[in-house]
């Protein structure tokens, strides 16, 4: 999940198998009404299919940055500084594509899981 200001997004990783391979059509339903839930709270919901994260990220950074740009122009353009955590979770985030997991904050940083959570829901 990424918040930045009144904007939240739901970035979802989904696999072919159980995402449509597997899925009935009650199981269908379901996903298409959690999503229209997600949208409902404010959310706007990303799918990001998962084999073109495993086979080419670059296509997957290449489409997502497009769409975050704007969010992160408007940061800018607030003159708002990034507080250290925040410059360090965006340098974390360059070098590794974009992809990061709270765990992978605690081990680089050194910090608690639950900072790690909070840098990454308020800061991104």
């Amino acid at each position: 999940m990424w918040k930045p200001g009144q904007v939240k997004f739901a970035f979802e990783v989904k696999g072919y198998g159980p995402h449509v391979q597997n899925t009935d059509r009650r199981r269908y339903r379901q996903e298409l009404n959690r999503e229209t839930y997600l949208q409902i709270a404010g959310y706007r919901v990303v799918a990001i299919p998962y084999d073109d994260l495993e086979a080419s990220p670059e296509l997957t950074i290449t489409l997502l940055r497009p769409l975050l740009m704007p969010y992160l122009a408007l940061r800018l353009e607030e003159k708002e500084e990034f507080s250290r955590l925040e410059r360090d979770i965006l340098r974390i985030a360059v070098r590794s594509n974009g992809c990061i997991r709270p765990v992978d904050l605690v081990k680089v940083l050194g910090i608690d899981k639950r900072t790690a959570i909070k840098g990454l829901s308020l800061s991104l």
